[in-house]
């Protein structure tokens, strides 16, 4: 092949490169896909054609860079992307008509003023929360449960329907030493969908559960409701994690007694006239984002003073956790590789104790992420970075493209990357700590 036929191939992988280097090619690829779920969401693009449009435009794409039609390539998979956005959502958004719990309650077949019996899987730790009263202004919380069950089964006296779709439960009461992740349990309740909003611009809760996979709530009045028909094995870990967090739960009882507890009023004016009470309820809070012993003036108390999203578990903890590690064992001299992998391993155990919040879940896979390059060497810009953690989240759960949340998130950390990145990087730095070893400390000593 003569210098001038190779011209036009290498222009094209400088004009490629350059622009790969402006925006990744992760972001693009992720933001296409984002583009196909929002259309499918919206109904602008079939659920029927969605499969075969992208394959299409693949074969498409395939035979165009057989043919050296470089432009024709590029416009086949990016609409391949968008197709494949498209029926992802589809896919993950099929239910069995006739079988799943939503469409039951829909059509007429479960009343939501009579109480059923249902048999499910619990699928997350169940966690406590509080009913929102707004006659409740002082005295202690209502605390009630709440998780997520898979449905398996509907009794209709003594015959078992199969049924499925994922329901969110709540349980007056503290069940939380009751059930375990991985259970099988017989709950008997109501079962009901969320009303539509009635007013125009008011926060569609109903659709909201739809697209994150919930098909229906159900009420239960009392933990003895939810009667455990198989419980999880001994040796499953998701067992275990429920256990650790209990047994967290019952050391933070166990001692922040009531003569250690100081309210917020005590911690944010330095008023000690009230009673102490609340300690236990703030650090559960802040370690597992459990507010169901929380009194409603202590909320009104992190409310006023701006730091209510302190007891909200989010990335925020995980950056600091990790970064904490990091620094902790590179003090300790734990060699780079082995402590970067530790931290992260710390962080991935934290993340699924606090119930795979997706805030902690988006930070944990992009931590990862970042580990994965430190290890491997590789210079990982921060799109890259931000592109590769959106595509993985989106393969675990698609419904992140409505989350207004996560793309503040992600704006903000571009936002600081995009700094760090132009910032210098002072000439006269000093060596990160563990660069020097024992031997390089006891040299240090001997010399001087």
């Amino acid at each position: 092949m003569s210098s001038d036929s190779r011209q036009p191939a290498v222009r094209r992988k400088r004009q490629t490169d350059v622009a790969s280097r402006i925006v990744p090619r992760s972001l693009i690829t992720a933001l296409l896909i984002v583009a196909g779920i929002w259309l499918s969401d919206a109904s602008l693009l079939a659920a029927a054609y969605s499969i075969p449009l992208t394959a299409a435009l693949l074969v498409t794409s395939w035979l165009s860079r057989r043919w050296q039609h470089t432009r024709i390539e590029t416009l086949s998979l990016m609409l391949a992307m968008i197709g494949l956005g498209a029926s992802w959502w589809t896919f993950r958004n099929s239910v069995h008509v006739g079988q799943d719990i939503g469409v039951l309650v829909r059509e007429g077949q479960i009343h939501a003023d009579t109480a059923v019996r249902l048999i499910a899987d619990v699928t997350n730790i169940p966690a406590l929360d509080t009913v929102g009263d707004s006659q409740q202004t002082s005295g202690p919380a209502k605390p009630r449960t709440v998780c997520l069950v898979t449905a398996k089964f509907l009794l209709q006296g003594d015959a078992q329907r199969p049924v499925c779709g994922t329901c969110r439960v709540l349980i007056q009461g503290d069940a939380t030493t009751q059930l375990r992740w991985g259970d099988r349990v017989e709950l008997t309740g109501r079962i009901d969908l969320v009303q539509p909003p009635l007013n125009p611009g008011e926060f569609d809760y109903a659709r909201h559960l739809k697209r994150v996979g919930i098909s229906a709530m159900m009420f239960l009045k009392h933990p003895a409701a939810a009667r455990i028909v198989e419980p999880v094995s001994q040796w499953h870990p998701r067992l275990w994690l429920t256990d650790v967090r209990q047994e967290i739960v019952e050391l933070l009882e166990a001692h922040l007694s009531p003569a250690n507890r100081a309210t917020a009023e005590e911690l944010l004016l330095g008023s000690r006239t009230s009673e102490s009470r609340h300690n236990r309820a703030t650090a559960e809070a802040l370690l597992l984002g459990n507010q169901g012993h929380m009194d409603p003036e202590l909320k009104r108390a992190y409310v006023s003073s701006g730091t209510i999203h302190l007891l909200a578990i989010s990335g925020l903890h995980i950056g600091i956790l990790y970064v904490f590690l990091v620094r902790m064992l590179n003090l300790l001299l734990i060699p780079r590789t082995q402590a970067l992998i530790l931290a992260g391993l710390v962080c991935v155990f934290y993340t699924f104790l606090t119930d795979l919040r997706p805030s902690v879940m988006r930070a944990t896979v992009f931590i990862l992420l970042h580990i994965v390059g430190q290890v491997l060497y590789r210079d990982l810009k921060m799109g890259s970075l931000i592109g590769a953690t959106t595509l993985l989240l989106i393969l675990f759960d698609p419904s992140i493209a409505f989350d207004v949340g996560a793309w503040l998130s992600f704006l903000a950390v571009g936002a600081l990357g995009w700094v760090s990145d132009r910032t210098p990087v002072p000439v006269d730095r000093p060596a990160p700590p563990d660069a020097p070893t024992w031997q390089d400390r006891l040299r240090d000593v001997r010399a001087w």
